[in-house]
């Protein structure tokens, strides 16, 4: 301690009292006190501590810096400051913050420099922890397979990782501030340039492709993002952003483009109508090949604008079938007339799969419109000819069973003139009997009322026309249809036998067509059974229901039967076991039958004869 009477006891003790290492050098920087918390931090005397003695107490890697700042300080005459570490009483050194401030006097000398030592050690750990930190983080920036940068508010670069210089070889100078322009393709950088300022002005997100230039002078595509970092008050504070390789990614998608502009060339140029539709069912693509058949534009067959070119009696029917479709997934078909450029309409096949992903979801439906406007003509003319020669069979059976109509119609007429002899001979009485005139007169009636029934059967029967469908009950239709047949089933000594079920549901049909098929199966039967000489000539004809609610129709003989290798054949046009058949009946009937929505089969008996027998759709179970 020295002994100069400016350190009077007061202020040593004043000096020694504050919580801080305190002390004082000479002009010259030599120490000349120590205050007592100094001493007893470092264990030296004041006798040790003085003059440069106290050095003694700094870690020895931190010696000559802080000897050399102290120097410095010395001859500058100015405040300074300075870190090292000193070590304490019991060997451990801990950093300390070393202050000097110079006091003057009236002439401006400097007569002394007092000094403070403050324990910095938990700064100086927290400091190296998060240079720890920041040379990790910095690492791991400079690492990841991105360029990293950052801005401050003002947009202007103060940070790029290492992979942006190892990209473009340049140096940290030349990508700082607005410098990082000079990296970008020429054709990119202006609208980089204002895609950056808009986010920079506004705060939003910054998102941005664009070309750098690397290292050996190509250029590959990048996207840039950014966003912004803010304060509590909402103020931005820094920008950080990524600039992510997608060269390999744009290749694809060009590549993609042009396999898509191949393969919309070639849906284009396939002679079908192409197009597909998004999971709600809503139009997205149609090929040129229907826009040239409508003459709509795209924009037109966009959503549900397809509707406009289908036939005002198809598009309700075509508008619920598609709306089935995507609504359950399942695979899309429909028929309907669409209208073509010239405003005619031609029949067309709509046809559509869903595409799913891995999960089963739709993503995408993928359907045709096939002209089948001829098809739909050959049918209707095949439909005709069928109705021909089904008229001219009808009228054959006619012929074949005119002894048939002869006797009846001779019957009922035969009836009449007997009544009306009778009736003129009760008149002549005196007085005449009018009970037995009203009598006969009745009888007339009946018989008149018969022939007239079956003029118009007949008259039905051999009438040429399109299909008349109405309600009708089975059950007549057979009733009807045996009373056409009577005489035959007479003439061949055919036993019939009915088995008709009462509650049968009334179905829709045209009641002479159906008349057609039963009569023709039931002379079928007849004629199976004409060679039958030693068992009975039976027939039997069924009514009922089967396990779906649709009726059925059986007519069963106990005829030769049929031969097992003619079975798969027996409804084949042209196909006959008759000498003078011509092949036509069975396949009208079935005909007939599957346009009223049914099914007609045949099989052998377990005994003798066959069975034939048709199902209907009753009038609740015919689709929409």
């Amino acid at each position: 301690m020295s002994e100069d009477p400016a350190f009077d006891d007061e202020f040593r003790i004043a000096l020694d009292t504050i919580p801080t290492l305190v002390w004082a050098a000479r002009p010259d920087g030599t120490a000349e006190f120590f205050n007592m918390r100094w001493l007893d931090y470092t264990g030296l005397t004041a006798d040790e501590a003085r003059d440069w003695g106290w050095v003694a107490s700094v870690h020895p890697e931190d010696t000559k810096v802080l000897a050399d700042t102290w120097n410095t300080i010395i001859g500058s005459g100015e405040p300074g400051e300075a870190e090292a570490r000193l070590r304490r009483a019991d060997g451990v050194y801990r950093w300390f913050l070393f202050r000097a401030v110079p006091l003057r006097d009236e002439a401006g000398m400097i007569v002394r420099w007092y000094g403070t030592n403050t324990d910095i050690e938990r700064r100086r750990q927290a400091e190296q922890r998060t240079q720890r930190a920041e040379r990790q983080l910095r690492a791991a920036i400079d690492t990841i397979p991105v360029i990293v940068w950052s801005a401050l508010p003002d947009g202007t670069n103060d940070f790029h990782n290492q992979r942006l210089l190892s990209y473009t070889h340049c140096s940290p100078d030349q990508v700082r501030g607005m410098e990082w322009k000079a990296m970008f393709h020429p054709d990119d950088v202006q609208r980089y340039i204002e895609t950056w300022a808009k986010s920079v002005a506004t705060g939003t997100p910054f998102e941005c492709e664009s070309r750098l230039r690397g290292a050996d002078g190509q250029y590959r595509w990048f996207l840039a993002r950014a966003e912004a970092m803010r304060d509590e008050f909402g103020d931005i504070v820094k920008w950080y952003g990524t600039n992510i390789d997608i060269d390999d990614r744009k290749l694809a998608d060009q590549k993609n483009i042009e396999v898509e502009k191949q393969l919309r060339a070639a849906i284009d140029a396939i002679p079908v109508m192409a197009w597909t539709c998004l999971p709600d069912g809503t139009t997205d693509f149609v090929n040129q090949r229907s826009l040239s058949y409508t003459q709509f534009c795209r924009e037109q067959m966009q959503g549900m604008g397809w509707k406009a070119m289908i036939h005002p009696d198809d598009v309700q029917r075509h508008s619920e079938t598609w709306a089935g479709s995507v609504e359950t997934g399942s695979s899309f078909e429909c028929e309907s007339r669409l209208r073509g450029a010239d405003g005619n309409y031609r029949w067309f096949l709509a046809r559509a799969e869903p595409m799913r992903d891995e999960f089963g979801n739709i993503v995408k439906w993928y359907g045709t419109n096939i002209d089948i406007e001829d098809r739909k003509r050959a049918e209707q003319d095949l439909r005709t000819a069928h109705a021909d020669l089904a008229h001219a069979m009808r009228v054959g059976a006619l012929g074949e069973m005119t002894a048939s109509i002869v006797h009846e119609v001779t019957q009922p007429i035969t009836a009449i003139v007997i009544s009306g002899g009778a009736c003129l001979t009760w008149l002549n009485k005196d007085p005449p009997e009018l009970d037995n005139v009203r009598t006969s007169v009745e009888q007339m009636v009946d018989a008149g009322n018969r022939t007239g029934e079956l003029v118009q059967r007949l008259r039905v029967l051999a009438k040429k026309g399109d299909a008349q469908k109405e309600l009708l009950q089975i059950n007549e239709v057979i009733q009807e249809s045996l009373f056409m047949v009577e005489r035959e089933l007479t003439n061949h000594s055919v036993t019939t036998r009915l088995e008709l079920t009462s509650t049968l549901p009334p179905l829709l049909g045209d009641r002479v067509q159906l008349q057609q098929v039963i009569v023709n199966l039931i002379m079928n039967g007849v004629d199976a059974m004409a060679a039958a000489v030693n068992w009975p000539r039976q027939l039997l004809i069924k009514s009922d229901q089967d396990s779906s609610d649709r009726v059925i129709v059986v007519v069963q003989d106990s005829g030769i039967g049929i031969d097992p290798k003619d079975l798969d054949r027996l409804f084949d046009a042209f196909f006959t076991t008759k000498p003078d058949g011509l092949g036509m009946g069975l396949r009208i009937c079935r005909t007939i039958i599957e346009d009223h929505g049914g099914i007609l089969w045949a099989s052998r008996n377990a005994a003798t004869g066959a069975t034939f027998q048709f199902s209907l759709p009753t009038e609740t179970q015919r689709p929409i």
